[in-house]
């Protein structure tokens, strides 16, 4: 018996292998989110650090 938080597979008797994944395109969107902003994150870090330009 599961619930909506739990899954269940029915199976005759005897050797079986289940395997179940879970792959929501969610997160990789938000692991794509992320990495872009850090990759902008750490373009502004070294624009802070880099040598003084004089402003025009």
């Amino acid at each position: 018996k599961a619930n909506s938080a739990l899954i269940a597979v029915s199976v005759p008797s005897g050797e079986h292998i289940v395997e179940i994944y879970y792959d929501p395109i969610s997160f990789k969107s938000g692991a794509v989110v992320s990495g872009i902003s850090f990759i902008i994150w750490l373009g502004l870090l070294f624009t802070k650090i880099g040598p003084n330009r004089a402003n025009f």
